[in-house]
């Protein structure tokens, strides 16, 4: 996931195939949705492994973008 600022940056430089921007969700903008973007990106498919290194603004979003089988990997949390 990424912010709208770095999103060129990301696809520019690295090669990312897809980036996706988190937004705030919920009643104090804590919680980060990008499931849907994830999912819409991949065919409907999701994700075979998702990287969550923020915590729990991300972490029912970042399970929601799993593919059936999919490995979510936390780190730093």
């Amino acid at each position: 996931t990424s912010n709208p600022k770095k999103r060129a940056f990301l696809q520019d430089s690295l090669g990312a195939d897809h980036v996706v921007v988190a937004t705030p969700d919920g009643k104090d903008g804590a919680l980060l949705k990008f499931h849907g973007e994830v999912i819409k990106a991949l065919d409907g498919r999701g994700a075979d492994m998702v990287f969550d290194c923020v915590g729990a603004a991300t972490f029912e979003s970042s399970l929601r973008s799993l593919a059936l089988g999919g490995r979510l990997v936390v780190i730093g949390n």
